[in-house]
């Protein structure tokens, strides 16, 4: 899980290349509905398949690449709000983020033409917090290689199983 990261980066971190302008908004700060507005302004609807594939792992790439970084702590979100009040601002924007990280799962899968774009983005979104955790916890960066791995089982079984129901299966 990245912590502020990525998104606090001026430049998007490695999030920028990866989603395009989506990348850019600061979920911390705006909010998803930052990354909705960059998303109507044409960031990938058109991605399926095998590119919808390589940019829905590519999160977990770029969650590698934070992970190697000098200064990773874990994530700056679930560590603040682990200390707050609920009803707090803190847990307010803690709440803002997970949802802009479960859109953007959500979107990506959609865009590569998973059925259940939604259940997967469930699934990946625990990969992927359990991989921040990991990474932190045991200090241990290939966290995200081996969540990635798993990311690509579960959108080929995804995608096999839309392939089997669109062929009357």
């Amino acid at each position: 899980m990245p912590d502020g990261d990525a998104a606090e980066d001026e430049g998007g971190g490695p999030w920028r290349e990866l989603l395009g302008n989506q990348a850019g908004a600061d979920p911390y700060r705006d909010g998803p509905e930052a990354a909705d507005a960059d998303a109507e302004e044409g960031t990938g609807a058109q991605h399926g398949g095998v590119v919808g594939r390589q940019r829905l792992l590519g999160v977990f790439d770029g969650q590698g690449q934070l992970f190697t970084e000098p200064g990773f702590n874990g994530c700056a979100h679930m560590t603040a709000s682990a200390e707050v009040r609920p009803g707090s601002p803190v847990e307010g924007a803690a709440d803002r983020y997970r949802l802009w990280v479960r859109t953007m799962f959500t979107d990506l899968a959609r865009e590569a033409g998973v059925a259940d774009a939604e259940g997967l983005a469930r699934q990946l979104h625990l990969l992927y917090d359990g991989a921040g955790i990991s990474a932190r916890m045991d200090r241990d960066p290939s966290a995200a290689t081996t969540a990635r791995a798993a990311a690509a089982a579960l959108f080929d079984a995804a995608v096999k199983d839309k392939e089997l129901v669109d062929a009357g299966q």
